[in-house]
């Protein structure tokens, strides 16, 4: 082989070793742009922008690991339309039902809370978190001819959760918030105005106050109840009891009746949505129950074994 062909060659691989360097360098030197939050497909979209902890946290897989706890830090979001058509594009239930339910209510034009049920509905590792949106979509939205006089014709227990979402940070796979929301929607469709309001304030209250709790469980040692089942945290938000069945304001069932279920005030003979008076009777405020939990820390009745019985 002559010289000059030698010379050629090696000129020749030398400039390809050059061009692969240069390749690597860039891929391993150049800037990355930060991952977006894989949503419902292998597509990458972004729902939700998270703090830098969080995204670094999610950096690693495109499916939350099962038993993850995040708070979610909105920092920018997107107009509500975005969230809606996201949800749509699914053409998954209840998710397709969750878009238009939430454009159905009354007043959603904050596009964080909005962002928030979005990831909550489609970011769950929980298969609870699914079946609690299927049970609000199948039963959140009152039927007319249960009620003698007008009720919402929007889902009230999505519009709890929204509620909860304008005031608080949901976590992902959140059913503590989801079953606040459910067990709460009936007070908005059977109270006034008056009672609306008090419900949003109560709920945000008391998502606060169990997850105190919860953490007070979390360091004890004890089972928290934020791992608690879906039913069990149905029955924990339920803050009303027994006596709404008798007394000063009463809720009964009629099945001889055209509108079976009814609200009755017999100091004046009416059957009307429920007053701020009537709910307040026949809900358990906050304050008695962080009355509860104090006495019963004082007593310590609060302990590990669900069993023991205390005297």
């Amino acid at each position: 082989m002559k010289p000059a062909s030698r010379s050629s060659k090696l000129i020749a691989i030398i400039l390809v070793a050059i061009v692969i360097a240069a390749g690597l360098g860039y891929w391993m030197l150049a800037p990355r742009v930060p991952s977006q939050l894989v949503t419902y497909t292998t597509q990458q979209t972004s729902v939700v922008t998270l703090s830098e902890e969080s995204v670094t946290a999610l950096a690693s897989s495109t499916t939350l690991a099962s038993g993850t706890r995040l708070w979610i830090n909105v920092t920018t979001t997107k107009p509500v339309s975005y969230y809606l058509s996201l949800l749509k594009s699914t053409q998954t239930q209840p998710y397709v039902q969750l878009a238009w339910e939430l454009q159905g209510l009354p007043d959603v034009t904050n596009a964080t809370a909005v962002a928030k049920i979005t990831y909550l509905a489609m970011n769950a590792t929980n298969p609870e978190v699914k079946e609690a949106f299927e049970l609000m979509m199948k039963g959140g939205t009152p039927s007319p001819g249960d009620f003698s006089y007008t009720v919402p014709d929007y889902n009230t227990e999505l519009q709890v959760l929204y509620w909860l979402a304008c005031r608080n940070e949901l976590k992902q796979d959140d059913t503590l918030a989801l079953s606040i929301a459910m067990v709460h929607g009936l007070w908005v469709t059977m109270g006034d105005q008056q009672v609306r309001e008090a419900v949003k304030k109560d709920t945000s209250d008391l998502l606060v106050f169990l997850r105190e709790t919860n953490e007070l469980q979390r360091i004890r040692g004890y089972h928290p109840l934020e791992e608690y089942p879906l039913e069990a945290k149905l029955s924990l938000s339920y803050r009303s009891y027994l006596s709404i069945l008798s007394g000063a304001f009463t809720l009964y069932y009629d099945p001889t009746c055209l509108s079976p279920y009814q609200v009755f005030d017999p100091q004046t003979g009416h059957i009307k949505p429920f007053p701020l008076r009537g709910y307040k009777w026949g809900t358990v405020s906050l304050d008695t129950l962080r009355q509860m939990r104090k006495v019963m820390d004082s007593k310590g009745w609060i302990t590990g074994d669900v069993g023991k019985k205390n005297e």
